[in-house]
């Protein structure tokens, strides 16, 4: 027993405690017994646990806790040397193409105007407002379309851009259809829409006149204004028909007076086409009649055209 208490003050339990390797905790029995003269037990093979050596595991504790990996110098530098050589690249071809867009290459050479028949090019010209320095590619249309719309004839305009300097001017113009016979020999020139295109005290073109039409006011590039919409709106069908069978420059007058009893008179033959209803028809009857007479130019007559029938008869006057 003294032997024992010896042992345990040459190894106090605060030795054992400070050992951190297995073998060093599992040598103490063995010295123990030793020294109480205990033979130590053999111990046998067969409870003998072999270990196999344990892998070192190496954790990743940035992705295990989603912490930012900051990527290595050398790898982050040439990112930011690469990125910024693509931005001086791009950089550079926009100021070339820049440079050669906005150069004197591409001002405006040559105009070229179509479409208009009233209108005349020096009028557009000079509403385009375009000089030896005016570049094609920075020219305003939308500022040139509102000027050049100021005129009442003009109903629409498109512009077209060829590289390296021409550029196109599409007019629509409005088509003069007839003569309104205002007070004091002064007469309102109509499109086929009742446009007040212009005012004037004589005209020249062979147009119809219109008889027997009231308005209350007109005022130009406006549609006339008149007390009975629904005359009007008859008289502008039919002038669309004459248009659309090229008969608007045989017609001399439009009589108005009684819209139930619209008469159209091609100079001296008189056909009365009623209202509006069937008036496709009825225009194409008056186209079949002139185109077949022989010298219709020279036979006075009447038709009435009021009810759609298969024949028609042409009376002739005396």
């Amino acid at each position: 027993m003294l032997k024992f208490f010896r042992l345990v003050t040459i190894f106090p339990p605060r030795i054992s405690r400070r050992c951190s390797t297995k073998t060093a905790r599992d040598d103490i029995p063995t010295i123990l017994t030793s020294a109480l003269g205990a033979r130590p037990a053999r111990k046998k093979e067969k409870n003998v646990k072999k270990f196999l050596p344990q892998r070192k595991i190496k954790m990743n504790y940035d992705e295990d806790f989603d912490f930012p990996v900051d990527p290595p110098p050398e790898k982050y530098s040439r990112r930011v040397r690469v990125r910024f050589i693509f931005a001086a690249f791009i950089c550079s071809v926009t100021v070339v193409i820049l440079i050669f867009l906005f150069s004197p290459f591409f001002y405006v050479e040559s105009v070229i105007i179509n479409g208009n028949m009233r209108v005349s090019e020096e009028e557009i010209k000079n509403f385009l407002e375009i000089n030896e320095k005016s570049h094609l590619l920075l020219y305003n249309t939308r500022a040139a379309k509102k000027r050049i719309l100021q005129n009442v004839y003009i109903g629409n305009v498109e512009f077209e851009r060829v590289l390296p300097g021409r550029l196109y001017v599409n007019l629509q113009e409005r088509r003069l259809t007839a003569f309104f016979e205002h007070s004091f020999g002064s007469f309102l020139y109509l499109d086929d829409y009742g446009r007040v295109l212009e005012v004037k005290t004589f005209f020249t073109e062979p147009l119809p006149i219109l008889v027997g039409l009231q308005f209350t006011r007109f005022q130009l590039g406006e549609i006339l204004e008149v007390p009975d919409s629904a005359a009007f709106n008859v008289v502008v069908q039919y002038a669309q028909l004459l248009n659309q069978y090229a008969l608007i420059e045989k017609v001399t007058h439009i009589n108005v007076n009684d819209s139930a009893n619209i008469r159209i008179i091609v100079r001296n033959k008189e056909f009365n086409v009623g209202g509006v209803a069937n008036a496709d028809e009825k225009i194409r009857t008056i186209a079949a009649v002139l185109e077949e007479m022989p010298n219709a130019d020279l036979i006075p007559g009447f038709m009435d055209l009021r009810e759609v029938r298969k024949e028609y008869f042409f009376e002739i006057a005396p």
